[in-house]
């Protein structure tokens, strides 16, 4: 995740000590600021059943005051804040490279990957036990079929889409992810909230 380029958080001494948490039992501060950590390092996504194994107290006696519930997950809404700044940067310096990417990837394309005559889709065919599906995209070691591709556009925009692979295929570590479609996935529900749904497909 991004934390791997950012591995370290804002943290304004000011707000601690005049904050609810300095009021609390220093236990209480450290597996605050412990599961801030493990948190942060998560991506600012982890569920409440991940937080409970992390710290030694019952993590809903923070929910009120400093932890948000959210269905499954667990929210802390200055990191959150941090994230959203952070990922924009990422994105805005994605932008800046984008027609570099974007000339590389129509080489390939053109050199080695068949063409759907049907819709000018780049197709390439998938190394695994899955070789005659079609491909929508190859990033690295990852690629994603123009049915997993659909199911995308069903909530998100193609640009949406479209920025969220260039964001994969810049990032450093993404020779650890096993999914692009399911990466792609969490990083738009990060980035563009799931709303409603834009479109038939499925």
């Amino acid at each position: 995740m991004m934390s791997k380029e950012l591995p370290y958080f804002k943290f304004i001494a000011t707000e601690w000590l005049t904050k609810d948490i300095a009021y609390e039992s220093y236990e209480m501060q450290g597996m605050f600021i412990k599961l801030c950590a493990e948190y942060w390092n998560m991506g600012c996504m982890m569920t409440l059943k991940q937080a409970e194994k992390r710290i030694s107290i019952d993590v809903l006696t923070l929910f009120d005051s400093f932890i948000v519930k959210q269905d499954e997950n667990i929210k802390i809404k200055f990191l959150d804040e941090q994230w959203q700044e952070l990922m924009k940067d990422h994105l805005r310096n994605v932008k800046s490279g984008k027609k570099g990417a974007k000339s590389r990837w129509d080489n390939s394309t053109a050199n080695s990957t068949p063409i759907d005559t049907a819709n000018s889709t780049p197709v390439a065919y998938r190394k695994d036990k899955i070789r005659k599906e079609e491909v929508y995209r190859v990033i690295s070691h990852l690629s994603i079929s123009l049915k997993e591709h659909n199911k995308l556009l069903e909530y998100w925009k193609d640009e949406q889409v479209q920025e969220i692979y260039d964001s994969i295929a810049n990032h450093a570590a993404n020779k650890k992810y096993k999914s692009l479609y399911l990466t792609a996935k969490n990083w738009l529900k990060r980035q563009y909230p799931m709303g409603k749904r834009l479109s038939p497909l499925n």
